[in-house]
């Protein structure tokens, strides 16, 4: 009996064993900290080291924007955020399939004619920038969401979401002014997998160090569960020593070359013959009367089959 059939393996430990598989299959490479709590972003992943001057003019901007977006007055992000000057701004929405390029397209996304927005929260976090050219800079940088639109039924309930964005600033006489925003989801799977991390709750950690200094041993188990330690660090590779070099007059050994069989000469007597391949068996020819009886017989069954003429 195969281990999936034995009555020891129950319901539980299939599941656990799949999710484990999933697990595996759909993790990512990284060393990325899982992260708790709705608002938690992705932890540092290794920027490198912005400009400390360009860093606290860019993060000042986007500080004025979460708190426009959490004043509720949205209206003073195209006047006080967006660079007016640029006649081609660029912003690109996660939830529309074209990118709206252009004052004539954007402002009617900002300035809809009914408001559809009931609440709407913004923050940001993890903040790079960097210069594109002298006057123009680049963020990246990590931003959540909680958004209620104005309906009725479900799709009127608060929903929380999070993206990285990518906005590069115009230096204006008045400070850097917003000339691209464009937020860039993660996949399907990678996000759907990044929002079941962050209903880890904040306490994980605590109840997790709590949990491993447990010695649990499951009483139905044939094999005690080995004690949770820390993985023991790779035993070194055996030193190899030099191949000492043979001295000069030794010589390796030529190995025999097979020789050809000659069939002029008679084989060994020790020898064991040849083997010949089984011949197929001999078939016993059918009698001619079997044959004519055969042949005879067959135009008497066409007769009765429907749609045969008659012979």
């Amino acid at each position: 009996m195969s281990e999936i059939d034995s009555p020891e393996l129950n319901r539980r430990d299939l599941m656990t064993r799949l999710a484990g598989i999933m697990l595996l299959t759909g993790a990512s490479t990284g060393s990325e900290k899982v992260a708790a709590g709705g608002h938690t972003m992705p932890e540092f992943i290794g920027y490198p080291p912005s400009d400390p001057g360009l860093f606290a003019e860019i993060d000042a901007v986007l500080k004025r924007t979460e708190e426009i977006w959490l004043s509720q007055e949205w209206w003073r992000l195209p006047v006080e955020i967006w660079d007016r000057e640029d006649p081609t701004p660029i912003y690109v929405a996660e939830e529309l399939y074209n990118v709206m390029v252009g004052w004539d397209t954007l402002d009617r996304y900002i300035f809809p004619p009914s408001k559809g927005l009931d609440a709407f929260r913004w923050g940001y976090s993890n903040l790079f920038v960097k210069y594109l050219a002298p006057g123009v800079a680049l963020a990246l940088y990590d931003h959540w969401f909680e958004i209620k639109i104005r309906a009725p039924g479900p799709i009127g309930k608060p929903r929380h979401g999070f993206d990285r964005v990518l906005s590069i600033y115009n230096k204006r006489d008045d400070g850097w002014r917003q000339s691209l925003y464009a937020q860039c989801p993660l996949g399907p799977d990678t996000y759907a997998r990044r929002m079941a991390e962050k209903l880890v709750g904040d306490d994980w950690d605590e109840f997790y160090e709590e949990v491993k200094k447990k010695d649990i041993q499951d009483p139905r188990l044939k094999r005690p569960i080995e004690p949770r330690q820390q993985q023991a660090a790779p035993r070194p590779a055996p030193q190899q020593s030099a191949p000492q070099s043979a001295p000069q007059s030794a010589q390796p050994a030529a190995r025999p070359v097979p020789q050809a069989a000659d069939p002029r000469k008679p084989m060994p007597s020790n020898s064991p013959p040849p083997k010949v391949p089984p011949s197929a068996p001999e078939t016993t020819p059918l009698p001619t009367s079997v044959l004519e009886e055969a042949a005879e017989e067959v135009p008497r069954q066409l007769r009765g089959v429907p749609g045969r003429p008659p012979q």
